[in-house]
């Protein structure tokens, strides 16, 4: 296995692991940055943005129609614009789909319904409002290194849906696989 091949497979369960140990406060800002938390998302990838996702569904499905959908627009929106000289577009879809998954969990155990929710479905739920160009692109935006495939991006994302099987009878940060 080449060493990109190593870290692509790496990097969804590090921002995860990331995510999760932010939201449960036992990783935050360094003491000199500026950057805050906003529902236990680091500023720092997009945590306190103005347009990060909001969810208002009253059903597990609701739920997972809003992400698709959101996923869909902003992250074509970062396909589609400007360059950052300070972050490549890969990282940049990296960062709104943890921040995505992360408020989609959040989300569903503020309103209760975590337990009527699993990653599988709720990802293919999520696929329908994937257009065409969406699926096509993806995979060009799975790691800073060659292009994947549509395949392999959704792969990652199922990996950062894996918050959503952990610990389902709690709303805090007490990992347990249901």
């Amino acid at each position: 296995m080449a060493q990109g091949d190593i870290w692509r497979n790496l990097l969804p369960v590090v921002t995860l692991l990331v995510l999760v140990l932010s939201s449960c406060g036992l990783v935050g800002p360094t003491p000199s940055s500026e950057p805050t938390m906003c529902d236990g998302i680091g500023s720092t990838v997009g945590g306190c943005d103005a347009d990060r996702p909001v969810f208002n569904g009253t059903t597990c499905e609701d739920i997972a129609l809003e992400l698709g959908a959101q996923l869909n627009d902003q992250l074509l929106a970062i396909v589609n614009g400007p360059d950052d000289p300070e972050e490549s577009k890969a990282t940049r879809v990296r960062h709104r789909e943890s921040v995505a998954v992360s408020l989609a969990n959040n989300y569903l155990r503020e309103e209760g319904l975590i337990r009527e929710c699993a990653a599988d479905q709720f990802l293919e739920t999520a696929e329908q409002e994937f257009s065409d160009e969406f699926r096509a692109a993806m995979g060009s935006y799975i790691s800073d290194g060659p292009p994947g495939t549509y395949e392999e991006w959704r792969q990652q994302l199922r990996a950062y849906l894996e918050m959503i099987d952990v610990d389902e009878s709690a709303s805090d940060c007490s990992p347990r696989r249901a």
